[in-house]
This record gives C-alpha cells, structure tokens and sequence, in this order.
C-alpha cells in the first residue's frame, strides 16, 4: 500500500531536519531552513511540531538508532549488550557528536537543555529497567538505588567519549560493568 501524501510530507520534513542538523548543528537548526529543504508547508510543519525543540527531538530520533532493552535474564550481559552501544557510535559521525554537541548548546540555551535532559532520559531507561529487573531476581542488592547504579555504569562511558573524546572499547564497557554489579550483587548472588 503507497503512503499518503501526508504520510510523505512527514517523512520529508523528518529528513529534511536531519540535514539540517546534520549540516549545520544544533545551534544553527531553524523551522525555516527546514521548511526551504522539505517543500512542505510551514503552516503543515507547525501542525505536526509545535516548536524547534519537538521537531529537533524528532531529528534526533531518526538520527539516533533505538537501542533495545536486552532481557535475556543474565544481568552483566543485559548491560553490556546494551552499553556496548558506546562503542558502536563512533564519536566523528553526526549521531556521535548531537549528545556532546547539545549539551554544549544547552548550557546558553534552556530549551535546548530540556531537549537534552529528555534524550539522555531516554537513552538511560533501558539501564534502569535492566537494573529494576535485576533486583527483581535477585541479582543486586535489594537496597541498591538503581538510579545511581545507572550513573554508575554510564557515567566512565560518557566521561570516556564525550568529555575525554577517547573511544569507548568493550574492555571498559565490560570492566565498569563487572565492577558495579561486583559492588552490589546480592547475598544470594555474591554466595
């Protein structure tokens, strides 16, 4: 079945955004120069997004692959399935540079800031879920705050590609990994 022609103007303006961030960066994405490379109606692109930040988010989701959250029932595989991510992302591609490069634009721009705290949300939860299913078997301590094991496990990564602009290696995915759950498994798991 052919998409609708509305379907095709969505995925046009969704493209034509992704350039434009891809080209000029977060600083520089405007309604406009998306409205000039899609051909689609600014009263239409309005309709759809009510504001930069909603069609950004949606640039950024194209551009960004979704990751799945694993649940094979092994707790250190799960997390370094899933953070194996950091290593797959090379930091010189356009997705690996929108996270630096919006928390660089966030810190003169509040909405921006906000757009940055719903990605990073979005990419942390499959952490969290991994860990609330974990204590939920019994893998980690039932006292461990999963929120800061969270922090725990993604921040060395983060601080490794972003803010060191190092690449991340399976070996320390796996080290922090090991590390964290090693600190906190449960009495029935550490035994």
């Amino acid at each position: 079945m052919a998409r609708t022609r509305s379907e095709k103007a969505h995925q046009d303006v969704v493209q034509a955004a992704v350039d434009v961030l891809v080209r000029t960066g977060v600083g520089g994405f405007t309604i406009d120069e998306v409205v000039a490379r899609s051909g689609v109606a600014k009263t239409t692109v309005y309709r759809w997004w009510p504001n930069r930040q909603a069609l950004l988010l949606d640039a950024a989701h194209s551009l960004l692959s979704p990751a799945a959250t694993p649940n094979s029932g092994d707790t250190r595989a799960d997390l370094v399935a899933y953070l194996s991510n950091f290593v797959t992302v090379p930091r010189d591609t356009p997705a690996g540079r929108l996270l630096p490069e919006l928390c660089s634009v966030a810190q003169r721009d509040p909405e921006i800031a906000e757009l940055r705290d719903t990605l990073i949300a979005e990419k942390r939860q499959p952490v969290v879920t991994i860990l609330e299913l974990a204590k939920a078997r019994g893998d980690i301590d039932q006292a461990a705050d999963v929120e800061l094991l969270a922090t725990l496990l993604i921040g060395p990564l983060a601080y490794t590609k972003s803010l060191r602009g190092l690449p991340v290696d399976a070996r320390l995915v796996t080290s922090v990994v090991d590390t964290v759950l090693a600190r906190h498994a449960s009495d029935r798991v550490a035994t």
